[in-house]
């Protein structure tokens, strides 16, 4: 009977995933996480005899790597999966309990503010650094992620169709990060965009590079206007996120609009910590969507305390800022 040790585990976790068909990042990130487990507490320890003492010595180990408190989290959710992964398969008996640092990071949503400055920039037209695309037309890329919340390669990836009901963009499972493909409903100032938008990128030879000039021209642009660094691309599909949540109310149609995997996913980037004045503060034209009702009172037979209730709907198509 031949005992596997840590690093074997290791391997044959990470083969397991890769049959999931898990995106090749995901898969590098639980390798380096585990990496640093078995660089912390020695390759040739034996999965059953993991204890919490261990799970110690990697956290000293990951702080002297002057690792952020959010990096740290990052590893220990990984070796997390991981060990749960060897309970259930009874490799060991018990898997410790991570407590994680949970740091306070900044919101990495667009306000509407930072929103507004960027589609009314007055740069585009001095920028002369990318001449392949007509630099009025940068602001109609950004309202078409801000408004529809799709990732930065679904615009390049969908494609476009048109029925009786709409305008569609479809999202192949093989394109979708949750591997689970959906339709985005578009109006036709956003079917336009992404028309352009496609256009430019076969005539660039669909090179992958062409998708991403558009996040680092976001950022140069956040640059200019002192636009905090934690803010990317992709905070414009988490302000769609925290938009769409505070105006629906509907975790799951959000999770859906979205293409997440999970409700769970959307709860945690998106529920989670909820505050009506930040949401205000952020958010001013969310305010009619936002009631709060009196400290006891009674509905319908039903007593609500200090509740705070979402109501209305709106479609994807009409969220304009004022």
């Amino acid at each position: 009977l031949k005992i596997l040790t840590l690093s074997e585990y290791v391997d044959k976790f990470l083969k397991y995933k890769t049959t999931k068909k898990m995106r090749k990042s995901t898969i590098d990130a639980y390798r380096y996480s585990l990496n640093k487990m078995v660089d912390s507490i020695g390759s040739k320890m034996l999965v059953s005899d993991i204890r919490q003492d261990h799970i110690d010595d990697l956290i000293r180990f990951l702080e002297k790597k002057e690792l952020s408190q959010a990096s740290i989290d990052s590893n220990l959710k990984s070796v997390s999966v991981f060990l749960k992964w060897c309970e259930v398969r009874s490799y060991i008996e018990k898997a410790p309990i991570i407590e994680y640092f949970r740091p306070i990071i900044d919101d990495k949503w667009l306000t509407e503010s930072e929103y507004n400055a960027i589609l009314n920039f007055d740069g585009y037209k001095q920028d002369t650094n990318a001449k392949h695309l007509p630099n009025s037309r940068y602001s109609k890329v950004f309202k078409l992620y801000g408004e529809t919340g799709m990732r930065l390669s679904e615009g390049f990836y969908g494609i476009l169709t048109e029925d009786e009901n709409g305008i569609w963009l479809a999202i192949p499972n093989e394109h979708s990060k949750s591997k689970k493909g959906r339709t985005i409903e578009l109006n036709e100032e956003q079917r336009d965009t992404i028309v352009m938008m496609q256009r430019m990128w076969y005539e660039n030879d669909c090179k992958k590079l062409h998708i991403k000039y558009y996040s680092r021209m976001f950022r140069k642009i956040c640059d200019k206007l002192d636009i905090p660094k934690n803010k990317s691309f992709h905070s414009l599909r988490h302000m769609f996120g925290k938009r769409m949540v505070t105006i629906t109310g509907n975790i799951y149609k959000v999770s859906g609009l979205m293409g997440h995997s999970s409700v769970k996913v959307t709860e945690d980037s998106y529920v989670k910590g909820f505050d009506r004045k930040s949401t205000l503060r952020d958010f001013p034209s969310l305010k009619k969507y936002l009631i709060t009702t009196k400290n006891t009172q009674k509905q319908g037979g039903e007593t609500t305390i200090g509740r705070q209730h979402f109501v209305g709907n709106l479609d994807i198509s009409s969220l304009n800022y004022e």
